[in-house]
């Protein structure tokens, strides 16, 4: 039998030696009519940190895009786990040329956190829900007014109407989740890769809490987030592509991206 001494380490240490923080956000040119938007998160902290403001970087992208004329886009969301909605909307407005609906609801099944409130790390981050604010629906205290994703959103004036190729796999989570909603509800592009691992509601709003026996620190989400949505249909798996492909053993041992080569073979009218 073998024994080992497992020591704690301060959460922020924690966050420091296992969270990479990667490029939120990457373009390529890779010819003359083919550009490439990588998004590797839509957590808007990893912008703030790489001093990056996404509203400037995603008009800029798509103003080149208008100058060179490009018609053939790829944009590469695999592995995002998500993040902020307004950066999701922001890039989908982008994409579509009518009015849409982002959330349904945004919802909170606890009405008085004071209870709960002992137990966050951030309890000012915490409130009680305010029900003149409220509407009670699917068994949860919902926003009805003040916030822009329950609102009808407007696309760019200048949107992309090209060729449009989007990559997923099961790493897109939560809000990426929603992005990929938002393709599939306008039937926008075309989706190329693995099924994804969230869809059209999400929960999140999550705060830290120690539990009051053990003291461990959880991570609790606190709310409920439902897209708006007419025509998408459930499916367990998550959003699933138009063209499966997974990733095969010896992609791995040589980095040969199949995905990716089956995208640009798409663009360029290859079977």
């Amino acid at each position: 039998m073998k024994q080992a001494n497992l020591f704690g380490v301060p959460f922020n240490l924690f966050v420091k030696r296992t969270r990479k923080v990667v490029e939120p956000i990457e373009q390529k040119f890779i010819s003359k009519n083919i550009a490439v938007l990588t998004v590797n998160t839509f957590f808007i902290g990893d912008f703030d940190y790489k001093n990056i403001n996404y509203k400037k970087y995603i008009d800029r992208f798509f103003k080149q895009v208008r100058k060179d004329k490009i018609t053939k886009l790829i944009i590469d969301v695999r592995n995002n786990g998500g993040g902020s909605p307004e950066i999701s909307n922001y890039l989908f407005s982008y994409l579509y040329n009518k009015p849409y609906y982002y959330y349904d609801y945004v919802g909170r099944k606890c009405k008085n956190t004071d209870e709960l409130r002992r137990y966050c790390t951030t309890p000012t981050n915490f409130f009680n829900v305010d029900t003149s604010m409220t509407i009670f629906k699917e068994n949860l205290y919902c926003d009805k007014k003040g916030l822009w994703w329950v609102e009808t959103q407007k696309p760019k004036k200048k949107n992309y109407s090209g060729n449009l190729i989007v990559l997923l796999n099961g790493a897109c989570a939560s809000t990426t989740g929603n992005f990929l909603t938002l393709l599939r509800e306008y039937n926008v592009g075309r989706l190329i890769g693995e099924c994804s691992h969230s869809s059209y509601y999400s929960n999140d709003a999550s705060l830290m809490f120690r539990l009051p026996y053990s003291g461990l620190l959880v991570r609790i989400p606190t709310g409920q987030f439902k897209m708006r949505t007419s025509h998408f249909t459930y499916d367990p798996k998550g959003i699933c592509p138009d063209i499966e492909i997974l990733k095969q053993k010896e992609d791995f041992e040589s980095g040969y991206d199949r995905q990716f080569a089956e995208a640009i073979n798409q663009l360029n009218g290859q079977k």
